[in-house]
């Protein structure tokens, strides 16, 4: 519940709109396509009833830049990999081509900062709750 309007909110992290995202990433890997559609479907009936999702993104290059800038150990690693995070963008990209109809923001965060980042998502989220 929204302490100020006393109105029910939900405030979801990633939520169902990741999972769909990483089954597109599934199946540009792996295939199974069969099955990841079927999958898909049944996610899509949950993501009708939220209001809104904040897609923040960032290009392949630069999500492996910042992943290696606040890495302990500064070694490679997949999440720094930039053939996985290419498939990975285009896994995301494709997912949100497909529900766009859905109330999803999307935000390229490539040339923010986060600060930046923060300063434009704030006002849409505060309009929500």
């Amino acid at each position: 519940e929204n302490f100020i309007t006393k109105q029910k909110c939900n405030l979801f992290d990633r939520c169902v709109f990741d999972c769909y995202f990483w089954l597109n990433f599934r199946k540009l890997t792996i295939g199974n396509e069969e099955f990841i559609n079927k999958a898909q479907e049944f996610i899509k009936l949950f993501i009708n009833d939220i209001d809104l999702c904040l897609l923040l993104i960032c290009s392949p290059k630069e999500a492996s830049r910042r992943d290696k800038s606040h890495s302990i150990t500064k070694t490679d690693g997949i999440s720094n990999n930039i053939e996985f995070l290419e498939k990975l963008y285009i896994a995301y990209e494709d997912g949100y081509k497909i529900l766009s109809s859905k109330k999803i923001l999307k935000i390229d965060t490539t040339a923010l900062m986060p600060i930046d980042t923060a300063r434009m998502v704030y006002p849409t989220i505060k309009q929500i709750v």
